[in-house]
């Protein structure tokens, strides 16, 4: 008896050890594709960043909030996007303050959809004490910023994506998708607006492109501090316009 016992105690371990190696083996084949690059496949999902709110107004010019302008293409820009099938979570959806490390965190704690990756959209307006500053511009973090991709806002499931690619590769391929992703958005707002001015993609040091584990970029709309431009911004037609526009640069970055 107890040597049946025993054998039989064998077998069943042999047999866990058997499915457990087929299961590593299965997750290692699945997850590979991925690890090769985590952000190389279509976009699926777009976090979008409203700029400042609640007690913090942003830019103030011409009696327009740069936190009411912004929140308003970002909502246009949120409904045009769900309406082509994008998954997309927003910062904030009303007028509330978030700090910046709240909304990195919002981007970090999404778990991409399956086959696709994810992007992060910043808005904002911008001012100037040089009345007829004007144009738009798109920013992107420095090629060499290290990006934390297993921050305690990223979900388990969200680490397979990065747990076997080095750290610095991962900022690598990172910079390089923002960097594209913000070229098509001024790219694309050019085609869109053309009577705005272009000031191009650029590179600076900001908190939420720094620190959001996805492609990221800020979008400068134009100036509020310029009164034909902000007599355009705060109009109907133009938030469409720049909205569709965003969206327009996502789906080229995205190949669509």
């Amino acid at each position: 008896m107890k040597l049946s016992v025993v054998r039989y105690a064998t077998e069943a371990s042999a047999k866990v050890l058997k499915l457990a190696g087929a299961l590593l083996i299965v997750l290692f084949f699945s997850i590979s594709p991925i690890i090769a690059n985590p952000f190389d496949q279509k976009v699926s999902l777009v976090v979008i960043d409203a700029g400042h709110g609640g007690h913090d107004p942003g830019a103030v010019a011409n009696g327009i909030m740069e936190k009411n302008l912004v929140l308003k293409v970002c909502q246009k820009l949120a409904r045009m996007l769900e309406e082509d099938g994008m998954k997309v979570v927003m910062t904030r959806t009303d007028d509330v303050f978030l700090e910046l490390e709240a909304r990195c965190a919002v981007a970090n704690s999404q778990v991409w959809p399956d086959g696709g990756s994810a992007i992060f959209i910043s808005v904002h307006a911008n001012s100037s004490s040089i009345e007829d500053a004007n144009g738009y511009e798109v920013f992107s973090a420095y090629d060499d910023n290290p990006v934390d991709f297993l921050n305690e806002s990223t979900p388990s499931v969200q680490g397979f994506r990065f747990a076997a690619i080095a750290s610095n590769e991962a900022s690598r391929l990172c910079a390089q998708k923002s960097n594209l992703l913000s070229e098509r958005i001024v790219s694309s707002i050019s085609s869109r607006l053309p009577e705005m001015r272009s000031r191009g993609a650029k590179e600076a040091d900001l908190y939420v492109l720094n620190c959001s584990a996805m492609p990221s970029v800020l979008v400068e709309i134009g100036f509020l501090s310029n009164p034909d431009e902000s007599r355009m911004m705060k109009s109907d037609s133009f938030q469409i316009r720049m909205a569709q526009a965003i969206k327009d640069g996502i789906e080229d970055y995205s190949g669509k």
